[in-house]
């Protein structure tokens, strides 16, 4: 059986439009899960950095169909900027979920 899990993240950058680009997986050992859904914004707002880098900021939110047996399981959260570009930034969270109740 499996489960939703929501995963809420904001994340910086210099284009107006570059959360449009942001992914994320979720990892355990060799298991890599996709969203089954992401609500990312077509456009950034303006971050209090502006008008220095990074400029804007968005705030995403994915959604995963995870299995049972990995609610309780450490897991990797890994947001991918950059998915369209090439060029790809990887920043990895580390999670205990069994403390996330």
């Amino acid at each position: 059986m499996a489960g939703d899990m929501m995963f809420s993240f904001s994340v910086n950058g210099d284009e107006l439009d570059f959360a449009e680009n942001i992914h994320s997986v979720v990892k355990k050992d060799t298991l890599i899960f996709q969203p089954k859904r992401k609500q990312n914004p077509e456009i950034a707002e303006i971050s209090s950095n502006w008008p220095y880098s990074p400029t804007y900021t968005a705030s995403c939110v994915h959604f995963y169909d995870l299995p049972n047996r990995l609610k309780d399981a450490k897991i990797d959260f890994i947001v991918i900027e950059g998915v369209s570009s090439g060029i790809y930034k990887e920043t990895v969270y580390q999670i205990d979920l069994s403390k996330m109740r």
